[in-house]
């Protein structure tokens, strides 16, 4: 099969392919700084409406600089070029920054939210187990198909869109897994476990397909014939897929890992005080 080669190199555009990346390549794409206002101003206004903890503050502050930090840093520029810098660009979104949200959204906000004329239906089904499982799978799975994943690096909006799904999507998964009461959700403490695992499943799946991969799968990381691309530490495009891929699995199996175990630890520790013993487990 013939090398794969992209039409247009999805660089920004003041970066040469060739250029060295340095910690100077900040990106202050307008379009991005205006949804992290927006969500600056949302997340203020979240606070002073509705009854948030400190801690839950903290939480949801920190979730929006992890979300500037993937996509205004060198990260972003790296990410241009190397399919294992987007990847951590994305596990940014979805395994860091989801999370920190999910724990930070105050329980009566959402309850706000689901009264809601429009909004309320779409957000009391999609923050229950199986179509938040779903729709995380769906992003995650979809967006890696080579067909879509290269039009995400050629078409800006739809890159903006990309990465606006896997942090929504994963929000939906995480405010489940995280709920601080499984049954509003839908759930209980073994449905989730379940949930985790078939996760850690489905991500094992993706991340070893990327890893044993054979050839470059995505055109746009390859670059023209002949053209030279500056990758971190000098990686032929094969290699830097299958990177991606290692990454994507350990940074899947060490969140899922912590999540399981929480879980679990939470299930003894309700059992243990339901028997009278006790005893705890945290």
């Amino acid at each position: 099969m013939p090398p794969l080669q992209s039409r247009r190199m999805p660089l920004l555009a003041h970066v040469p392919p060739a250029q060295p990346l340095s910690l100077s390549l900040w990106s202050w794409e307008p379009e991005v700084l205006a949804a992290l206002v927006a969500g600056a101003a949302g997340w203020l206004w979240v606070c002073t409406r509705f009854p948030t903890p400190p801690p839950q503050r903290l939480y949801g502050w920190a979730s929006l600089a992890v979300v500037a930090l993937a996509l205004l840093s060198p990260l972003h520029a790296a990410a241009e070029r190397s399919f294992t810098f987007h990847m951590a660009q994305h596990l940014l979104l979805m395994m860091v920054a989801a999370p920190g949200l999910a724990l930070a959204l105050p329980p009566a906000f959402l309850g706000w939210l689901r009264r809601r004329r429009v909004l309320g239906p779409l957000v009391t089904a999609l923050w229950t187990p199986l179509p938040a499982f779903l729709l995380y799978h769906a992003v995650l799975f979809g967006w890696h198909l080579p067909a879509l994943y290269d039009a995400a690096l050629r078409v800006e909006a739809l890159h903006g869109l990309q990465h606006a799904t896997f942090l929504l999507g994963s929000l939906a998964l995480w405010g489940v897994l995280l709920a601080p009461d499984p049954r509003v959700v839908q759930t209980t403490v073994g449905g989730r476990i379940a949930l985790v695992l078939a996760a850690n499943v489905l991500n094992w799946l993706l991340s070893f397909a990327l890893a044993l991969a054979e050839r470059p799968l995505y055109a746009g990381y390859v670059g023209p014939a002949g053209a030279p691309i500056a990758r971190p530490w000098n990686l032929s495009a094969l290699d830097d897929l299958r990177l991606g891929g290692g990454v994507m699995w350990v940074m899947g199996n060490m969140t899922f890992g912590v999540i399981l175990l929480w879980l679990v630890l939470a299930a003894l520790d309700r059992e243990g005080r339901r028997v009278g013993g006790g005893v705890s487990y945290r």
